[in-house]
């Protein structure tokens, strides 16, 4: 079988800032539910180097993470922006970070034989 064609994704932005502490590193961004729009979920992709990091939004944990040495992390923001708020990404001890943002889609598609 074989099928071509496009399919456009949208391209959400999220503008983190960042900062250190004593012993954290802190990447913030205001999330809106706007950010969703046509989308299935939004996941940020996180890779760092430190002992542990946690995800929260408006003060609330969302998720966290003890493996940054060795795996990757995925945190979806499906089920927790609600009204939106403060996204805040704290890694410990932690010597380098890097977030990307992946779009999440579902479409139908309808084949005929023709």
């Amino acid at each position: 079988y074989r099928a071509c064609g496009t399919i456009p994704l949208p391209e959400p932005k999220i503008a983190f800032s960042k900062r250190k502490t004593d012993t954290s590193y802190i990447w913030e961004a205001e999330i809106k539910p706007e950010c969703l729009a046509g989308l299935t979920d939004l996941v940020l992709y996180i890779e760092y180097e430190g002992s542990s990091a946690k995800a929260m939004l408006d003060g609330r944990l969302i998720s966290d993470h003890g493996f940054g040495r060795y795996l990757f992390w995925e945190v979806g923001l499906r089920d927790c922006t609600g009204e939106g708020g403060l996204l805040s990404i704290e890694f410990e001890n932690c010597r380098k970070a890097d977030i990307s943002i992946q779009p999440i889609i579902e479409f139908e598609a309808e084949i005929g034989w023709g």
